[in-house]
């Protein structure tokens, strides 16, 4: 991310900021990214990158498609959720069991409340703030604001050493939901404030199951108990 967004912060790039940003993108990358970006396998790309990156720093000839490879991943922002809705249910259940709050023959029926525990991960998510090892920090924000429509919490990285303020906002949580069966109505006269389809206000999950605003002042985050 930092690699990046340094054009824009009027930032050099040095060799150890593209090599870092290839290798973390390698990791990220889809296959198909992979090969939409570069023309070849994932393998073939694990390839060049590596001997392109070596002679890079050695500041030997890099190869036509060794280039190619280190200037799709060495200057892109390629980002996937850190976790989704189904790896927060079943680590949830594997604590559960593992520290003896239920036992393996309860997990089966701790299913039907699979909804709740990713709906109150959201409301205690949403709103928080994620300060990094610089001076980067990030706002969690709920909403859906997705290709597929889905509930999750968007981390929102602001970058404050440019001459304006730099938001980058991508999804750190992704769920399985659809907000229309999960959310209240008062929800929707709050989309679009900053970002599509993203929640700035305070929420929490009502007598009915389901998210909605909290009535608090405006502006302010209510105190957690």
């Amino acid at each position: 991310m930092s690699v990046w967004s340094l054009g824009f912060r009027n930032k050099n790039t040095s060799k150890c900021d593209i090599v870092r940003a290839a290798q973390a993108n390698f990791r990220l990358a889809s296959d198909q990214q992979l090969k939409n970006g570069c023309g070849l396998r994932r393998p073939a790309v694990k390839r060049k990158l590596e001997s392109g990156l070596a002679k890079f720093e050695r500041g030997e000839t890099i190869s036509d498609e060794e280039l190619k490879v280190i200037l799709f991943l060495g200057n892109r922002f390629i980002w996937k959720p850190a976790f989704n809705d189904n790896q927060l249910f079943d680590e949830f259940c594997e604590v559960s069991r593992k520290n003896g709050i239920i036992a393996d023959a309860d997990i089966a029926s701790l299913a039907s409340a699979k909804v709740f525990i990713t709906l109150y991960a959201i409301t205690c998510m949403h709103g928080s703030v994620i300060q990094f090892d610089n001076d980067t920090r990030g706002e969690l924000l709920a909403g859906f604001s997705n290709r597929h429509g889905l509930l999750e919490v968007k981390v929102q990285i602001r970058f404050d050493d440019a001459p304006k303020p730099i938001l980058a906002p991508v999804c750190m949580f992704l769920t399985t939901l659809k907000p229309e069966n999960h959310r209240e109505g008062t929800l929707l006269s709050l989309e679009g404030e900053s970002l599509p389809h993203v929640w700035h206000k305070p929420i929490e999950i009502n007598a009915n199951g389901r998210l909605d605003l909290i009535k608090s002042t405006p502006g302010q985050w209510p105190t957690r108990g």
